[in-house]
């Protein structure tokens, strides 16, 4: 990413933030007006490669795996992401942000600037990037009161969804380390506020998914009441084993969120 890119990135991430009396003004039925906002995140899994689907199962609400009665209309959410360094082995990030933007741009065409207006109140500014990168995080930082990113990311986000969640990333989460982007914002997080929900779908060789560290730092995520674990599921994995540790369905995950999202009570594990 050019160093004019990620100016560009923290600033129309700090641009997508309205102060407090704005969203007060603007809040409907006890939350902000507008579609939910999610933060989607792809770690060092090889299950980022279903980083398209994870993505268009938020954009796509007339997907029929989901009930059609809770979302019945494409873009139900608005979108951003976050692949760290090690996804990007997985992720072509360039390729992502082409097809997110796409998607934005078609719902903008069919249902016109009044209607993208409603469902996106805070508007997208021209150079809004979409994708993030841990290279976004520190590039234009120069004095202060200039925009962090992993800040401004957990202000603009109702949930944070991280699928998949590898291994190394969880041992990272459970302890609190933040040296990356997706970590800043998980550790920046407002566990306070119930609303504010996190969806981790672990994914990895069924060995690590055994191992007692895993259980003890899932532990660790599942004390938070408003963390969600997405249970992976069996299959042969990518190295050839069969055996639990694979993610869960991109449709799967999203379901978990819509169901938490637009219902007044959300589960607390999905599988």
């Amino acid at each position: 990413m050019s160093t004019e890119t990620g100016k560009r990135a923290a600033t129309a991430a700090a641009s997508s933030v309205r102060s407090n009396d704005e969203m007060e003004r603007s809040e409907k039925n006890g939350r902000r007006a507008g579609a939910h906002r999610v933060l989607v995140c792809f770690t060092g899994s090889v299950a980022s490669v279903k980083a398209y689907e994870v993505v268009d199962g938020f954009l796509d609400g007339t997907n029929r795996s989901l009930d059609d009665t809770i979302v019945g209309v494409p873009l139900p959410f608005d979108v951003r992401v976050i692949v760290t360094d090690v996804a990007k082995r997985f992720v072509d990030v360039e390729e992502l942000r082409r097809r997110i933007k796409t998607r934005y741009a078609a719902f903008r065409a069919a249902a016109g600037s009044a209607a993208y207006a409603e469902r996106f109140p805070d508007g997208h500014p021209p150079d809004e990037p979409f994708v993030y990168t841990d290279d976004t995080e520190w590039r234009e930082w120069r004095k202060v009161g200039d925009p962090v990113t992993h800040i401004e990311l957990r202000k603009w986000a109702d949930a944070l969804v991280v699928a998949p969640l590898s291994a190394n990333t969880l041992a990272k989460m459970a302890n609190g380390l933040c040296d990356t982007l997706l970590t800043c914002v998980w550790r920046a997080w407002d566990f306070a506020d119930a609303s504010k929900s996190v969806f981790v779908a672990p994914a990895m060789n069924t060995a690590m998914w055994n191992s007692p560290f895993t259980a003890k730092h899932l532990a660790e995520l599942a004390a938070f009441p408003n963390v969600h674990v997405i249970d992976p599921v069996e299959k042969t994995l990518a190295c050839g084993d069969v055996g639990v540790g694979a993610m869960a369905s991109p449709e799967t995950i999203a379901r978990a969120v819509v169901e938490n999202r637009f219902s007044k009570t959300g589960a607390r594990g999905f599988s």
